[in-house]
């Protein structure tokens, strides 16, 4: 385990999800599109961009680069740019529609070459994206937004449990929290591909984790990290994701929540709601007697001049 991984990390739940979880002694792990969020890759990504867009893209960069102050930096070796540099040194092009024109009988093959490239990429991201699951914890028992917006406005229960090998918890990966998105490819990052500003990514869609680990920056304060493992029948461990084509308008995977099991030893603490009814309290309470007596329970409450939480240990058989 990396000297940057929590030795712990919260599952926070509406009452009922929580006493489902504790009685089974399992959690939910879910494919991505069950998320419910437009800003969240999924299967159902689109690739956002046809051949014509990357084609007047493209025509618009090898323009940019003509008639700009300086000589394209990069790989010498790349065509575009040793084209551009002689076109400049030759003084070719005086205006952009004079490049658009000469452009028109050579970028479409180029480009088009791109597209099946891109769309061969997409084909292994949904692959990829119909076969992985997700278990989203957070760092802390104490977050006052995920109380909120994941544990049922501070009626449910947070479950803290312990990361490492052989546990449920083994490998979390840290989401980031960024001003903007990271798309699962983009016209950008095509046409840096075509001008060698940027390396094609290896067969097989390098780290497509990286695509389900970066959230808006506003949501920072809920200090996500997420587990990722395949499903049941998933092609994950293939050495490449994809060997479907893409789809603009795939069918999701029915089988789209696992859960998996886990050991009562793994849960060190558990926390109830500050607005947690009594009749909740006292099944969560029992479930807790039944089945993990060894663990800790605390009751959260308001403090009187903050707007915080303190956490008051309780015995189970209260």
């Amino acid at each position: 385990m990396s000297k940057d991984t929590p030795t712990a990390l919260v599952k926070y739940l509406d009452a009922e999800s929580g006493m489902e979880a504790l009685a089974e002694g399992s959690l939910p792990w879910i494919a991505p599109h069950l998320f419910n969020d437009p800003f969240e890759n999924s299967v159902k990504t689109p690739l956002g961009f046809d051949a014509s867009a990357l084609q007047r893209a493209l025509i618009h960069a090898i323009s940019t680069m003509i008639f700009a102050f300086d000589e394209p930096s990069g790989p010498k070796n790349n065509p575009i740019k040793r084209a551009v540099r002689r076109w400049r040194a030759e003084d070719r092009f005086h205006t952009e529609e004079e490049v658009e024109s000469a452009l028109l009988e050579v970028v479409p093959s180029m480009t088009a070459q791109r597209f099946v490239s891109a769309i061969a990429y997409m084909g292994q991201w949904q692959s990829f994206a119909r076969d992985v699951r997700v278990l989203s914890l957070n760092e802390v028992h104490d977050l006052i937004h995920c109380w909120e917006l994941l544990a049922d406005e501070h009626r449910g229960l947070a479950i803290k449990f312990q990361c490492g090998d052989g546990a449920m918890v083994s490998e979390p990966r840290r989401v980031r929290y960024r001003p903007n998105r990271l798309a699962v490819t983009s016209l950008k990052e095509q046409i840096e591909i075509l001008v060698g500003d940027r390396e094609e990514e290896e067969e097989g869609g390098g780290d497509f984790y990286d695509r389900l680990l970066v959230r808006p920056k506003h949501q920072a304060a809920l200090k996500e990290w997420r587990c990722f493992k395949p499903s049941p029948t998933s092609r994950i461990d293939r050495s490449s994701y994809g060997d479907t084509p893409y789809q603009p308008d795939v069918a999701v995977n029915p089988n789209a929540l696992t859960r998996t099991t886990f050991h009562r030893e793994e849960v060190i603490a558990i926390y109830l709601g500050a607005c947690m009814s009594e009749v909740n309290r006292n099944k969560v309470l029992q479930v807790i007697r039944d089945r993990m007596e060894h663990v800790k329970v605390f009751q959260a409450v308001p403090r009187d001049t903050e707007f915080e939480l303190e956490f008051k240990r309780i015995d189970s058989a209260d």
